[in-house]
């Protein structure tokens, strides 16, 4: 029988503390995540452009694409809006989140939409990106 040289605790690297992690965080993984991110796949290779929501309002999927694009913006590599985020986020909307987490999801954009209307006269979307990173921090 093959026996697995593991490192000790005491000494394992950084690398070897990486490994275990993923490996642990692969395995606790549900099928639901899985099934989400493998019709994703397919809805990131559609242009951003033509994308629509399904099950998300119109509004709804343009806040949360704006959102994402600050936390992920387009640098030397693709950005959020690039690699549809806007269009998973729809998917795990409709297909994956519990009635309380959609409440929490359009309650979160609502409240965003709130605060930057009064304080910039202009919805969250149309406001400068130095205004947008304001109202999310």
């Amino acid at each position: 029988m093959n026996s697995i040289d593991l490192p000790d605790i005491a000494t394992m690297n950084r690398r070897e503390a990486l490994r275990r992690a993923t490996l642990l965080l692969g395995i606790a993984i549900s099928p639901s995540l899985l099934t989400g991110v493998m019709h994703a796949e397919i809805a990131a290779l559609a242009p951003q452009a033509a994308a629509k929501p399904a099950f998300l309002t119109a509004e709804q999927f343009e806040t949360a694409g704006a959102i994402a694009e600050r936390i992920l913006p387009r640098t030397d590599t693709p950005g959020a809006l690039d690699v549809g985020v806007p269009k998973f986020m729809d998917l795990m909307f409709g297909k994956f989140m519990t009635e309380v987490e959609k409440k929490s999801f359009t309650a979160g954009l609502a409240d965003l939409e709130s605060a930057s209307t009064p304080a910039h006269k202009a919805g969250f979307v149309a406001l400068p990106p130095e205004k947008q990173d304001a109202l999310l921090q």
